[in-house]
């Protein structure tokens, strides 16, 4: 992940980009399935890459996955836990902190192969990186 993995700073509303805007209204993201949400809109759009690593907030480092489109950071996953949170009064209304990334990028026919392949969307950035046949480390 050190070596070949991107860095981010931030994150961009799908609201501001037509493509993801569409997906949230068509698909709305689940809370705890960053993997899921990230891997359908990828393998549902054009344009899009899937990206797996660590996110990081005021709080901690923490395993996840997000999407890039157009060079922004797309996380539908933290999006919708920012609206549980605020509809239910546990995070006040205004901008949210700023979230830090560390992952790899799978291409999305890699992607597509294994999706099909196991029928699930979980982590596959091991299998992919580090050839592993293991499906969860």
């Amino acid at each position: 992940m050190l070596e070949q993995g991107t860095a981010f700073l931030g994150r961009s509303p799908s609201s501001g980009l037509p493509d993801t805007k569409r997906w949230w209204k068509i698909s709305p993201p689940q809370i705890k399935q960053c993997f899921y949400n990230s891997q359908m809109f990828v393998l549902s759009s054009e344009g899009a890459t899937y990206y797996e690593g660590y996110a990081f907030t005021f709080f901690f480092p923490f395993h996840h996955a997000w999407v890039v489109v157009d060079g922004k950071v797309v996380d539908f996953t933290l999006e919708a836990v920012d609206l549980v949170e605020r509809r239910d009064n546990l995070k006040p209304a205004g901008p949210d902190e700023v979230t830090a990334y560390l992952g790899v990028g799978i291409p999305t026919d890699v992607l597509r192969k294994y999706v099909l392949k196991y029928k699930s969307a979980e982590p596959y950035a091991h299998m992919h990186y580090l050839g592993s046949k293991q499906r969860f480390l």
